[in-house]
């Protein structure tokens, strides 16, 4: 299940790449890692304590982290 969605974000990430949205410097599986691991853990946040400032928080640092 996640492998698959790995994948896709890697294959995302190459795109934002080869299109210049993304920094080339960047290695496509970590960031793709990286993209798996917030969505499955934002996912477990709105569960337990829907607080949408940290939701916000979160995809903030990641945006700019990428």
């Amino acid at each position: 299940m996640f492998d698959r969605t790995e994948a896709a974000f890697e294959a995302a990430v190459i795109e934002g790449q080869s299109n210049g949205e993304l920094a080339r410097s960047a290695d496509p599986k970590a960031i793709a890692s990286l993209l798996l691991t917030t969505v499955v853990g934002m996912q477990v946040m709105v569960k337990s304590s829907p607080d949408t400032d940290r939701l916000h928080r979160v995809v903030d640092a990641l945006l700019a982290t990428i």
